[in-house]
Formats: C-alpha cells, sequence, structure tokens
C-alpha cells in the first residue's frame, strides 16, 4: 500500500534494491525499535527514503492530493489515510535552494 515516483535514479533504492536492504533494515530495527522489524511505513522512513535523499541531490514532498484507500485481509476498507495528513510520497528534485511547495 505504498507509492513511490519520481525520477529513475531517485526511485531506484525502491524499484530495484528495495528487497536487498530488508536483511539491513531488519537488523536496524532489531537494534534501535525491536519490534517494529517488518513494519512496511519504517523501512520506508528509515531504509528507503535516506537513500533516496543520499547526496542531497532529491527532495521527498507528500502529494497534496494522491489518495489510498486500503482494503485489508479481513474485508475491511480503511478510507482514513486519506484525511489523516498523506501518506504517500513524491520525488522532486532540489531546485536551488528552493522547494517545489515554495515554488507553488
Amino acid at each position: 500500500d505504498r507509492i513511490i515516483y519520481g525520477p529513475v535514479k531517485a526511485v531506484e533504492p525502491w524499484a530495484i534494491h528495495r528487497f536487498d536492504k530488508l536483511e539491513e533494515h531488519v537488523e536496524f530495527m532489531a537494534k534501535n525499535h525491536p519490534g517494529w522489524s517488518m513494519h512496511s511505513e519504517r523501512f520506508i522512513k528509515y531504509t528507503i527514503l535516506p537513500q533516496i535523499q543520499e547526496g542531497n541531490k532529491y527532495q521527498i514532498v507528500e502529494h497534496s492530493s494522491m489518495c489510498f484507500v486500503r482494503a485489508r485481509a479481513d474485508e475491511s476498507i480503511w478510507i482514513s489515510d486519506c484525511f489523516i495528513g498523506n501518506p504517500n510520497p513524491l520525488i522532486v528534485p532540489k531546485l536551488y535552494n528552493m522547494t517545489v511547495k515554495d515554488s507553488i
């Protein structure tokens, strides 16, 4: 239930290398945040997003209107994600010292 999009080089950690990073992530979480090793949001936060931002070339920006409605295994549907913040990042290049939000 995650979406990441942007320039090819920016999304490469997610698109190509995310499974290669699982073991490293699980070890980090076991040491620093026991009990949360397989939580997908924390995998994104602690492992994938820092790789995207590495070298300060790309900035993570939450999309202002995109939202997932999640269907759960128990056949329920969660719509609360659409109203409590927006967890879906948009990846954009940094332009000079201005963010995309500053330029809109």
